[in-house]
């Protein structure tokens, strides 16, 4: 901490600090905060990677940089909950993905700019932010780990806070994004499930993602060096937006085992919603339990009157013939 310090108070010309660990022995967490704190960027090199081809792209990488001091503004529309808060500097094969949230909407003029070398450029683009839109319905759940990851590693640096802790919770369970705080898979139960869709040869997939889970929960809560939190670094920048966007968490998988609670769950995404199975009942993950339903009968004539209706309302009655899902502030219940 205390050498922390000292180099923040001695940084007053924003010096770019760049880390490089080699091997598990190396105090992963003291490299993260102090790159993070000097506006720079981290990487490690385990036992089994090539380290002459690893040293060869960081530096390649940090050699050229195309836009510092980036900054991006949307002059009229309100935006919160932007990941990353603080813009990188961008490199040569390199890119930014920024998540966000708005409240107004129309069109608007995106403003970037930055410093290429010591002259300041700008970019403008114009966009449109609707009122509604669900062709990208995959943004939200990008957004939601974008911001867990954000959290994660608030808490992997600088301790566990139980708002914190308590907002991770609440995106995981509203999304269905596999934290150390709030699921697992559950591998010992593939292991003897009868097939079913999703789950045909995954095991060997899915014992990397819990290995990853397990040696990122360890390291939230440990300051040692070690391989673990190595890789629990790494886990949480690829929920924070290096992984393509729409690419689903853990191998990409629609179907997974989540403990919820203490509770086994399967869950699945549809579009930008998360459904819990619970009693052979897909739960939309936006219903309370106990709320009132508007209940449909199974293939009945209201059943498919609904679909003509509604037909966002397919896909997500297509899991089967109980489904609970919100739509348009409506709980809709398919029975038998």
């Amino acid at each position: 901490e205390q050498i922390l310090k000292n180099v923040k108070s001695r940084n007053t010309a924003q010096i770019r600090i760049f880390c490089f660990g080699i091997g598990h022995d190396v105090n992963s967490m003291f490299l993260d905060r102090l790159a993070e704190d000097n506006f720079g960027a981290r990487d490690y090199v385990t036992p089994e990677e090539n380290i002459e081809i690893k040293v060869s792209s960081f530096n390649d990488k940090i050699s050229h940089p195309v836009l510092t001091n980036v900054m991006l503004e949307i002059p009229g529309i309100d935006t919160y909950d932007r990941y990353p808060m603080q813009l990188p500097d961008l490199f040569k094969g390199s890119q930014l993905v920024l998540y966000g949230r708005y409240r107004s909407t129309g069109p608007a003029a995106v403003r970037l700019s930055g410093k290429v070398g010591d002259q300041q450029r700008g970019f403008q683009y114009d966009a449109k932010f609707p009122a509604s839109e669900s062709a990208h319905d995959f943004i939200p759940r990008q957004w939601a780990m974008a911001k867990i990851g954000y959290l994660l590693t608030q808490i992997r640096l600088h301790g566990e806070k139980d708002e914190l802790k308590q907002e991770v919770v609440r995106l995981a369970k509203e999304h269905g994004v596999i934290t150390p705080y709030t699921s697992y898979l559950v591998l010992e139960d593939i292991a003897v499930r009868p097939a079913q869709p999703g789950f045909g040869g995954l095991r060997r997939e899915l014992e990397d993602s819990g290995g990853r889970l397990r040696a990122g929960a360890d390291a939230l809560h440990e300051s040692k060096s070690s391989g673990e939190a190595v890789e629990a670094g790494r886990a949480l920048d690829k929920m924070k937006g290096d992984a393509a966007p729409g690419a689903a968490q853990y191998g990409g998988k629609d179907e997974e085992v989540m403990v919820l609670d203490n509770v086994r769950h399967m869950i699945r995404n549809i579009g930008s919603k998360t459904f819990y199975s619970d009693n052979n009942v897909w739960y939309d993950s936006s219903y309370k339990k106990g709320d009132t339903t508007t209940q449909v009968k199974y293939m009945s004539d209201r059943y498919f009157e609904l679909l003509g209706e509604k037909p966002e309302l397919g896909k997500y009655f297509a899991l089967g013939k109980h489904v609970v899902v919100v739509l348009d502030g409506t709980a809709y219940e398919v029975t038998e």
